[in-house]
């Protein structure tokens, strides 16, 4: 991913769905999912609840997706976010202040403020679904952290564990844990799971015991259905299932023209890059042929006689001349390599055939070094006759031959 962050550990699990990346706190999945949906809209839902600290340098900021706050995050703002969730998508700002007076005003608060719909209920429903796996996934992040009533909750580790979060929520309750210091620095060995997972664990469990144990009603408009290896909805029976919103599929039907503007513009933008890239590869072609032509060319101008290879080089320097057809310098080099050639046919040709002659690959035949003995020949320093295998004979053989003619 360019310039994205790394997971914890420096692991990658390939394709996963969402579910399985949140229950895993994979960052590189938050980081893509932020960036398709923007990340200006991202950042809208958190002034909507309410997120004190949000800055103007976080506007385009993708590292939000991993809360990378400009400002940091309050621990109340963190436990309101995901209160969000716990109350079906509502957003609540009660308090335990059910009025205020003034003894000159008279009342001057009373009661709190109307809850303001921030997610739909499917939406709540399904993350709150999700994030259940955190505590009851054997790969969840928060396994083993469960408190025997339906729960749902988040780990959150900062880079060198500077600061630790565990967030998550009941039927009943919502409660965020966070571990550090008020100066940062690194605590070797820290998770979200660690302190901040079990001091959750243990004060959720301690207000939630007496309480009957409540799970969230499924919206009738979510539905469960069989899905594929990419979590697509099949009809077969795969053994897995996952959930899906009604009032989702229809919004995404109503913006379908917006979708598929969307897919023409990437497929475009697609096709776009490849063009550039062919065209960059056939000027790299067409540059490097013009360097090759002007280079024989200059081989041509120097040449005083042709031989076997000049026919070859100038069969070359038209197939170099062929590639540059159509370019601005066609032309020029055709009349450089016409003027060439005719130069070259002009000049004398030289004999080659003296050459060494090939016979194979890289090999060449050597050339005798001993004149060949045919019968009647003779030595022509001693006038003995030679048999064909003497011609052969090293200059002590012949001695030894002569003499033993002589005592013959």
């Amino acid at each position: 991913m360019t310039k994205g962050p790394k997971n914890s550990g420096g692991k990658y699990f390939g394709e996963v769905s969402v579910r399985e990346a949140l229950n895993r706190s994979l960052n590189t999945v938050a980081w893509q999912v932020l960036t398709d949906i923007g990340v200006d809209k991202g950042i809208s839902y958190l002034g909507k609840m309410h997120f004190v600290g949000l800055s103007n340098m976080d506007n385009g900021n993708s590292s939000m997706s991993i809360g990378g706050f400009t400002e940091g995050a309050r621990v109340v703002d963190m436990a309101k976010g995901y209160s969000v969730l716990a109350n079906q998508g509502k957003y609540s700002n009660k308090t335990c202040i059910t009025s205020i007076k003034s003894q000159y005003d008279g009342e001057i608060y009373k009661g709190s403020p109307a809850d303001e719909r921030i997610f739909t209920e499917d939406t709540a429903y399904m993350v709150t679904d999700v994030l259940k796996g955190t505590l009851d996934k054997p790969y969840g992040t928060g396994s083993g952290l469960g408190i025997g009533v339906p729960a749902a909750g988040k780990t959150g580790t900062t880079n060198s564990s500077k600061d630790t979060w565990f967030c998550g929520y009941t039927r009943y309750y919502t409660t965020a844990i966070w571990v550090g210091y008020d100066t940062p620095r690194a605590m070797p060995g820290v998770y979200g799971k660690t302190y901040s997972g079990k001091m959750w664990h243990d004060f959720m469990a301690e207000i939630n015991k007496d309480l009957p144990p409540l799970d969230w009603d499924m919206p009738s408009t979510v539905s469960a259905y069989n899905v594929d290896s990419r979590g697509e909805k099949t009809d077969q029976e795969t053994g897995n299932k996952d959930l899906f919103s009604s009032v989702a599929e229809a919004a995404a039907m109503a913006d379908s023209k917006k979708w598929k503007d969307e897919e023409a513009r990437k497929q475009q933008e697609a096709q776009s890059q490849m063009n550039q890239a062919a065209q960059d590869a056939a000027r790299q072609t067409q540059e490097q042929a013009a360097a090759s032509l002007q280079s024989l060319i200059a081989e041509f101008n120097g040449l005083d006689h042709r031989d076997s290879s000049t026919d070859e080089k100038i069969t070359t320097a038209k197939t170099y001349l062929e590639q540059l057809n159509g370019t601005e310098t066609y032309d020029s080099l055709k009349q450089a390599l016409d003027d060439a050639v005719n130069r070259v046919l002009a000049l004398p040709k030289q004999d080659d055939s003296s050459k060494p002659q090939e016979i194979g690959p890289g090999m060449t035949k050597p050339r005798e070094t001993t004149a060949p003995v045919f019968p009647g020949d003779s030595d022509p320093q001693t006038g003995v006759q030679l048999a064909p295998d003497q011609g052969m004979m090293t200059p002590r053989q012949k001695r030894w031959d002569q003499e033993w003619i002589k005592r013959g």
